[in-house]
């Protein structure tokens, strides 16, 4: 958790313009980088795809960090006391909470990763041996089992991966483990390309 009370933000290339009439408002622009935590480029590398939430549709994720260029804003003084700032584009708070969100539940979305693609392989293998002609399938059937025997034997058993029983790693290796040789599978049952 230390990491993410030290996310380095810097502002750099800061604009204000002052619109006529608006009395107590001030627009901004800046450029913004955020360090990216480790435990968070951990996710977005094993899963790409959430790296979305972390640019924000604006950003750019660069060696571990994730700029906004022209980020717009701007500064109001409420009663001329209090200071309140507002994005005018998009809210880069949105992008902070989804990188501490990836850091703080990184093992639970890689869980729900590994299931995924799992049970995507899983299903790909099911429609290739169902794909085979019945007596292939009769041919096979006691070395599909005998392969079957052996991915648990050496994966462990979905069940157990599914299980609360089991720590999160152990789940997560167990779908690492069975996807991987049902990928193997399905080139060996699919033949050469």
């Amino acid at each position: 958790m230390d990491e993410l009370g030290s996310i380095s933000v810097s502002l750099i290339d800061v604009s204000t313009t002052d619109i006529i009439n608006q009395g107590a408002k001030l627009y901004c622009s800046a450029s913004i980088t955020v360090q990216i935590p480790q435990k968070t480029m951990g996710v977005i590398k094993e899963i790409p795809k959430l790296a979305e939430g972390v640019e924000n549709d604006y950003g750019k994720l660069y060696s571990g960090s994730v700029s906004w260029s022209k980020f717009r804003y701007r500064i109001e003084l409420d009663d001329y006391k209090n200071i309140r700032v507002e994005p005018v584009d998009f809210n880069v708070s949105w992008a902070l909470y989804r990188m501490v969100s990836l850091s703080v539940n990184k093992d639970e979305y890689i869980l729900k990763n590994s299931l995924e693609k799992y049970h995507d392989e899983d299903a790909l293998l099911n429609n290739i041996w169902m794909s085979l002609p019945a007596s292939t399938r009769a041919m096979n059937k006691t070395a599909q089992r005998e392969w079957i025997k052996e991915k648990v034997k050496k994966c462990g058993k979905i069940s157990d991966a599914t299980s609360e029983t089991k720590n999160i790693q152990e789940r997560i290796d167990i779908f690492k483990c069975q996807t991987s040789m049902t990928v193997d599978r399905v080139s060996l049952l699919s033949g050469p390309p």
